[in-house]
């Protein structure tokens, strides 16, 4: 591997991004391999902990969501930017990010429902500018989980779903990520990443062996 590599989990609430990064940053460390994590909301940050305890619980009604959406969009890329700066360190040859730019676009489409309104939004000067401060993954592992399997895990987990996390915004963002991956969606991706789609409802060691068998080139 002569170039840095940047991979992308992507894919709707509980499709089990977060463990499958976990898992892989375990991996490469045991293959002598040095890899940074980016999260897409890092706590961390004390503006993204206050803005995240102030918005906790509250349901997103049509007009609110003409602000909170794209604020959301902004932070998040805030959000990475900064880790990216923190966590990735020089000699590292990989970087993992707990969702990227990608979901931004996917959030747009998902919450405003309106293709018109988002692409109005993303073809500003301003979002391109800012979404262009962030690494565009080389690769991005789309876990595709079905709703009724992601809501279930939630369950089982006892986490608490946000309001704005319906059956039918789940499956919105689920169809916004397989058109992102089509190209369906346009983005301002400054190169063509490769989409890799597995299976997210496998067992968890069964979907770290495909990712692993998926980016064997990658890591060679």
């Amino acid at each position: 591997m002569k170039k840095r590599l940047v991979v992308a989990f992507e894919g709707i609430d509980f499709a089990g991004k977060t463990t499958q990064v976990g898992l892989l940053k375990k991996y490469l460390k045991r293959q002598g391999i040095l890899c940074s994590v980016v999260e897409f909301f890092d706590s961390k940050f004390p503006f993204v902990r206050f803005v995240k305890f102030f918005s906790e619980g509250k349901k997103l009604d049509s007009k609110s969501k003409n602000f909170t959406v794209p604020f959301a969009t902004m932070l998040s890329t805030y959000s990475m930017f900064v880790g990216e700066i923190l966590h990735t360190r020089k000699g590292h040859r990989v970087v993992l990010f707990d969702r990227s730019v990608y979901s931004n676009y996917a959030l747009l489409y998902s919450v405003w429902g309106s293709r018109s309104k988002a692409e109005r939004y993303l073809s500003s000067k301003l979002v391109q500018k800012i979404f262009s401060t962030v690494a565009w993954p080389d690769v991005v592992i789309h876990l595709d989980v079905s709703v009724e399997e992601a809501i279930n895990r939630a369950r089982k987990m006892e986490i608490k779903r946000h309001p704005h996390e319906t059956p039918e915004y789940m499956e919105a963002a689920k169809k916004a990520f397989l058109n992102l991956k089509s190209g369906k969606i346009k983005t301002t991706s400054p190169k063509k990443a490769r989409w890799i789609t597995i299976d997210g409802g496998q067992p968890i060691r069964k979907v770290h062996k495909d990712i692993l068998e998926s980016l064997k080139g990658d890591l060679s």
